[in-house]
């Protein structure tokens, strides 16, 4: 694709929103979210091999200081066979919001130096990654447990409830990082199933941080992560890509105070003149590949812009 088009890293894409500019030729920047061993094993060499610059966002509480894992130019050169390749838990992968997950499943201190020497740059999706009930408390459901599977097992958010029951008020959640915090008591939880919560004051129960107690938390948060990453890189860390792309003018304002300067969202669309760097939008080219390339050319030759 860098044959047809210009592939650039997230300080370009900055340079050209703070100019208002629109590059003459078709232009991407490639991003992967969360910072899972694949990255390092697989996505980087790929990139050096044909030359393209990509940007991984990494959740450091995730991150653990262990010897590095074997990548594909060990297996290119013979060092060794696909076997040595770790391969994280289905669990771990598929439910990488709870915070009892096999960390094995993410790229370690000296993976991510590696590939931000390289040709995968690193910078923040934050610390935690995490979901918490939000106020005003909206309820949704009653927990049913998946057929055949523990419930234990199932359950993704974990730091919510210690253990799940079936029958469990869920209420709405939002990620970490947006969210003001309501907490539910578990006893008074196991109290609540199958019971009609508008029925109940939930004020008189719960625990909502204050304002104050958002902002600090907010920031703190935002602030673990960029220490952390240029601890262990050497280097300044201003891009932040916020977690299932969910913030509030709060986030922003905080993530600018903690000393990001640019914020990376899940709008899908392409980026124009009229585009801030605090809110910038990102195609998703997971699903429907042929249709994504059709759309970023049409879009990139000025229609639809």
């Amino acid at each position: 694709m860098s044959e047809n088009a210009n592939v650039c890293d997230l300080d370009e894409i900055c340079n050209f929103i703070d100019k208002g500019t629109i590059p003459q030729k078709p232009t991407v920047a490639i991003t992967f979210d969360d910072g899972f061993y694949d990255a390092y094993a697989f996505i980087e060499p790929i990139l050096a091999k044909y030359r393209v610059k990509g940007t991984v966002f990494v959740v450091t509480s995730r991150v653990e200081d262990k010897a590095p894992r074997p990548t594909l130019r060990d297996y290119w050169n013979g060092k060794c066979s696909l076997q040595d390749f770790e391969r994280p838990s289905p669990l771990s992968l598929r439910y990488r919001d709870c915070t009892f997950l096999a960390k094995n499943a993410f790229m370690r201190v000296e993976e991510l130096i590696r590939c931000d020497r390289g040709s995968l740059k690193v910078e923040s999706h934050g610390h935690l990654h995490l979901k918490y009930f939000s106020h005003p408390l909206k309820f949704i459901e009653f927990y049913k447990p998946p057929k055949n599977v523990s419930p234990q097992k199932k359950w993704w958010l974990k730091h919510v409830y210690p253990k799940i029951k079936s029958g469990f008020p869920i209420f709405k959640m939002e990620s970490s990082l947006a969210v003001r915090k309501v907490e539910v008591p578990y006893h008074l939880a196991k109290m609540l199933r199958f019971r009609n919560p508008e029925e109940i004051d939930l004020s008189t129960i719960t625990k909502t941080e204050t304002e104050k107690e958002q902002t600090k938390r907010i920031l703190d948060e935002l602030q673990t992560s960029k220490t952390l990453l240029e601890n262990w890189l050497g280097r300044e860390i201003i891009h932040i890509c916020w977690p299932w792309g969910e913030y509030k003018d709060l986030s922003i304002q905080l993530a600018l105070k903690a000393g990001y300067k640019a914020c990376y969202t899940t709008l899908h669309r392409n980026i124009d003149k009229s585009c801030s760097i605090t809110e910038i939008p990102r195609h998703r080219a997971s699903n429907g590949w042929p249709k994504f390339v059709r759309k970023f050319y049409k879009y990139s030759f000025g229609r639809d812009r």
